[in-house]
């Protein structure tokens, strides 16, 4: 029996990234995501994205939990969307745009547990963690 039957069987409802799973799961040498240079098979991307998960739980991450996104526009800024939504947790984005203060505000209002923060945006996260009440 396939994923993909085993998907149609249950009666758990089915999340867009069970759908993108599904889809990863077939021709793993097939692109899954590219960027530039970067291009990652669905078997990198699929690998990529479970390591993610199971980071993020081990930093105490359960269902239900804010997960600030403080990220550029790269493939794995999209396997950490996906793998916030795969550990059952809720994205907040974070836009570039704000100053430390509003940004720690931000944070603050979403309640996020933790903020995934760009190599690319370290500085502007530790100013705003500097300010944050948490």
């Amino acid at each position: 029996m396939s994923m993909i039957d085993n998907a149609q069987q249950t009666t758990e409802p089915r999340t867009y990234v069970d759908r993108i799973l599904e889809h990863w799961h077939t021709d793993d040498s097939a692109e899954a995501l590219v960027q530039g240079e970067q291009r990652l098979t669905r078997r990198e991307a699929r690998e990529r994205l479970f390591g993610l998960g199971h980071a993020l739980r081990r930093q105490g991450l359960e269902p239900g939990d804010g997960v600030g996104l403080f990220l550029a526009n790269r493939a794995d800024s999209v396997l950490v969307q996906l793998a916030v939504h795969l550990i059952g947790c809720r994205v907040v984005f974070l836009p570039p745009e704000p100053g430390p203060g509003e940004l720690a505000a931000l944070v603050e209002q979403s309640r996020a547990r933790a903020v995934v923060t760009d190599p690319l945006f370290a500085e502007r996260a530790a100013d705003a963690a500097g300010r944050s009440v948490h």
